[in-house]
């Protein structure tokens, strides 16, 4: 009887930990849900929540909770209060990470998408490609802002950057085979 409530409490342990990292977070719902269910979004957005009560300087749930937050902002309640929730959070995760790349794309997407402010886009996204150059999504949004504003010598040197980089993800075996 001992050992059955031991090994269940491990289960149970186990499962809790690994619905509260943010690959485990993923995995269990897309394995249960599927992304696209709105019930999963929103008991993501949940458990986000509960574990920032529990880990508040946790820049990675900071970041996942900010993308939830901006891939659902037309889901029927207040957008802009949405955007800017998504907004804070995404800089809650850049204060307590500030290498966190795919924040300062986040950001810079919503600064050229959703506000139209492509000074501060470009910003961002120069950022993105100083913290990781070697991503060509960045490389490509780097360009597109500087079209955007104007200056296409800028925009087709990081799109030559962005397509060289997208070409060698290609190159490159996934797997050796034996």
């Amino acid at each position: 009887m001992k050992t059955r409530k031991t090994i269940l409490a491990t289960i149970i342990l186990l499962f809790t930990a690994l619905t509260f990292t943010r690959e485990g977070r993923g995995l269990l719902y897309e394995a249960l849900y599927g992304f696209d269910d709105l019930r999963a979004y929103r008991g993501e957005i949940v458990e986000c929540n509960v574990w920032l009560r529990l880990a508040p300087q946790d820049a990675a749930t900071h970041f996942r909770l900010g993308q939830l937050l901006a891939d659902h902002l037309n889901d029927g309640c207040d957008r802009e209060r949405r955007r800017k929730e998504a907004i804070q959070e995404f800089q809650l995760a850049i204060d307590l990470d500030n290498r966190r790349d795919a924040a300062y794309f986040e950001l810079g997407s919503m600064a050229m998408n959703e506000y139209k402010d492509l000074t501060l886009a470009n910003v961002l996204y120069k950022k993105c490609v100083e913290l990781n150059p070697a991503d060509f999504s960045y490389q490509y949004a780097l360009a597109q802002s500087y079209e955007a504003l104007g200056d296409n010598v800028a925009a087709e040197k990081h799109r030559k950057i962005g397509e060289g980089l997208f070409t060698m993800s290609y190159k490159k075996p996934l797997y050796k085979e034996p």
